[in-house]
């Protein structure tokens, strides 16, 4: 795939990190030419030096070729824009902005985004991924992690055993979960 990452930040650096090593095409923009040097000298991705809301800076990037945006800078307004001019002028399919405000992730504004005035398919709000996390951990006592999917439907739970637990080296029938 093709990916344009805004930002090389810290957010921006290991998503970069991650989908190169998937082998992926990555373009990095960022403004601040030390992150760029940083990123740059670590990984294997092609950098520019810019604003990731300025359309010659997408188009610089080959967000015309893109398969997805990834808008990860500390600028919510950037991260909109940059989605926003990548559907409007590049036709970008997948893109991804994070938004930290509290302004823009209230309830009342929430249809923002859901309406398609923005051209935004996902949202991240890591103060909200934080908080539900914790929350849904503070929920099921002893547990160390969990990871929910279908909309809380399914939990992942993992929980430590004592040596003295009896379903220990219990095995599981699959079969009553799954067709195999």
């Amino acid at each position: 795939m093709n990916i344009i990452i805004c930002g090389a930040g810290e957010v921006g650096f290991n998503i970069a990190r991650l989908l190169s090593d998937e082998k992926n095409n990555i373009t990095i923009i960022d403004h601040d030419e030390k992150r760029i040097e940083q990123v740059s000298s670590k990984l294997d991705v092609r950098t520019l030096i810019g604003y990731a809301s300025h359309p010659n800076i997408l188009k610089e990037a080959e967000a015309d070729k893109s398969d997805m945006i990834i808008a990860v800078t500390q600028s919510d307004e950037i991260n909109m824009i940059s989605c926003q001019i990548a559907q409007a002028l590049f036709s970008v399919p997948i893109k991804i902005a994070r938004v930290r405000s509290e302004a823009y992730n209230m309830e009342e504004w929430r249809s923002l985004f859901d309406t398609g005035l923005f051209s935004i398919d996902a949202l991240i709000s890591p103060e909200q991924e934080v908080a539900k996390s914790f929350t849904r951990l503070v929920a099921i006592p002893g547990a160390k992690d969990l990871i929910s999917f279908d909309d809380d439907l399914v939990r992942l739970i993992e929980i430590n055993l004592g040596e003295d637990c009896p379903v220990i080296n219990t095995p599981l029938n699959l079969s009553k979960f799954f067709i195999i």
